[in-house]
């Protein structure tokens, strides 16, 4: 008699593609933008990380809505596993 242990695969080996359909986006200060990433597998969205390189100029909520702060240039990472995708929000006066 054998016994089987299965273990599930990996949520980072499982994703495929991590896309934010724009590349660049240019906001005015007090404006919102909703990502909208694109997860394939759709079941691995809920994974999503969101990074900003300028914290002063963009906030980026757990959902995906980038929030412009103050002018300057930013670029906002959205990343499951080792799978990434990035944009650049230009933000105005």
């Amino acid at each position: 008699r054998r016994n089987f242990v299965t273990k599930p695969a990996s949520s980072e080996t499982a994703v495929k593609s991590v896309n934010i359909p724009d590349s660049i986006k240019t906001l005015k200060v007090g404006d919102t933008y909703d990502l909208n990433v694109v997860v394939e597998p759709s079941n691995q969205s809920k994974l999503l990380k969101y990074t900003t390189d300028q914290t002063n100029i963009v906030s980026i909520n757990s959902d995906g809505q980038v929030t412009a702060e103050a002018q300057g240039i930013a670029t906002v990472k959205a990343t499951v596993g080792n799978m990434s995708d990035t944009i650049t929000i230009n933000v105005e006066a």
